[in-house]
């Protein structure tokens, strides 16, 4: 967790939203008036001002506070039809929704994301389109909707209106990088290094790694970087030292006839076992053996990031519960906007029959 406020349930800035909404559902406060300021309610009750204002976003997260031009926030009806925006959650996807739910990975996604919105008796409204990985949909911040959910790959420009909005936003399965929003992703730099030990412990010593770059929104993917954090860290402390030419940038259209493939494989000192970020990138580079005359795994042994009940079992490696990982993310709606939280998913190494000890 990064630093800030705690977020068990006996936080004081919990427990003071509870004493508030208490009032609220006991009528101190009625529907129309004008909530009190952050100064009053710290003297009220002896809180810090940060306390305070962490309180107040509780509850205006939860629809019992509104906020009006100049700033002033009014009492509202949470259950009342004025709120239907407020219990409203907007999911966008940096792409079209029917393209990423081909795949069991979108499946689980949106499986999580739909169960959990729905737990928390809200609707969900998705935005799906190409053009939302470089603008946030137009007059998007006019629904005063209960939260946003980010989901694929958006450029900086985008990012930072998102970044500006007053609701709480979150990526989904995305470190969060420098941004100010909440984030639920996969612990990827412990999976990436017990993935690379497991590997050298088979016996190898020359061991690739198969990065992603995401062209179209003009950077490299953010789950890429920190696995190969891990997988860097764990050659070292083997002693081992990573190899530019052994760091391969794959792009989406890439092939098993791609260069970047054929480079890797070639020459007597070809490494021996690779590590892919995903299972597509492990299927090119296992196909671009086959076709340079190389047995897996005897002669090149592959491992890979996968979802749980994945396509592919045969291929070893880390393998993520992608339906648990978008229920967390929906569940970070709930916080206030700061500070910011990240919650980490664990991956669970699979043993499947593509790595071998090294051969000839």
């Amino acid at each position: 967790m990064r630093r800030g406020r705690p977020p068990g349930p006996h936080a004081l800035y919990r427990r003071l939203a509870q004493r508030l909404r208490d009032g609220l559902a006991t009528g101190r406060w009625p529907t129309g008036t004008v909530w009190p300021s952050l100064r009053a309610l710290a003297h009220e009750h002896r809180a810090g001002p940060i306390t305070v204002r962490a309180a107040v976003e509780i509850l205006q997260a939860e629809g019992w506070l509104e906020k009006q031009p100049g700033g002033r926030l009014l009492v509202r009806d949470p259950n009342g039809i004025q709120s239907a925006t407020h219990r409203l959650v907007v999911e966008v996807v940096s792409g079209f929704l029917d393209h990423q739910l081909r795949t069991r990975y979108g499946k689980q996604i949106q499986d999580g994301l739909t169960l959990e919105v729905a737990n928390q008796g809200r609707a969900l409204l998705l935005a799906h389109h190409w053009r939302f990985t470089y603008a946030a949909p137009a007059s998007f911040e006019n629904l005063q909707a209960h939260g946003v959910l980010l989901w694929g790959h958006f450029v900086r420009e985008a990012l930072r209106a998102f970044e500006r909005m007053e609701m709480p936003v979150v990526f989904v399965d995305r470190p969060p990088e420098a941004w100010n929003m909440h984030s639920a992703c996969v612990d990827n730099e412990a999976a990436a290094e017990e993935a690379t030990r497991r590997l050298i412990e088979y016996g190898h010593r020359r061991i690739a790694f198969i990065r992603q770059i995401a062209v179209h929104a003009r950077h490299t993917d953010p789950d890429t970087i920190e696995r190969q954090r891990g997988y860097e860290r764990a050659l070292r402390a083997a002693g081992l030292r990573p190899k530019k030419e052994w760091i391969v940038n794959s792009l989406s259209n890439d092939t098993p006839a791609s260069p970047a493939f054929r480079a890797l494989l070639s020459g007597a000192r070809r490494p021996t076992a690779v590590l892919a970020v995903d299972a597509q990138k492990a299927i090119l580079v296992r196909e671009a053996a086959r076709q340079g005359g190389l047995h897996t795994p005897r002669q090149l042994s592959v491992a890979c990031f996968q979802e749980k009940d994945p396509e592919h079992p045969e291929l070893s490696g880390p393998r993520v519960d992608f339906t648990e990982l978008a229920r967390q993310a929906a569940l970070l709606l709930k916080e206030p906007k700061r500070p910011t939280q990240i919650r980490r998913i664990s991956a669970v190494w699979a043993e499947g029959q593509s790595i071998e000890r090294p051969g000839d």
